[in-house]
């Protein structure tokens, strides 16, 4: 047996239209039970880029330092001086160029 396909018979220029009861259930679904927050959430999570924390801390000697966490290594960085944090953050941000 052979299956032949032509362009004829594959009406790949025909819009689909759902049928009106799906589309009822599904914005049912879709608003009644909070699918669309955890959409949004889900979606905002995924498309964010994680801005670093950055503090200024002091040693138990009184000395400053820069504590930056990168949420999206999930680590501390802590650095003497503002230009190195600065050198770790152009690093962080460009780190193809």
């Amino acid at each position: 047996m052979q299956f032949r396909a032509s362009a004829s018979s594959l009406n790949a220029t025909k819009d689909y239209t759902p049928h009106p009861l799906l589309l009822t259930l599904w914005q049912f679904v879709y608003q009644r039970t909070g699918l669309n927050n955890a959409l949004d959430q889900l979606a905002a999570t995924l498309l964010r880029t994680p801005e670093p924390e950055v503090n200024w801390r002091t040693d138990r000697y009184g000395e400053p330092y820069l504590e930056i966490y990168d949420p999206a290594t999930k680590k501390f960085h802590y650095f003497t001086s503002d230009q190195d944090a600065l050198i770790w953050l152009e690093r962080r941000f460009q780190p193809f160029l």
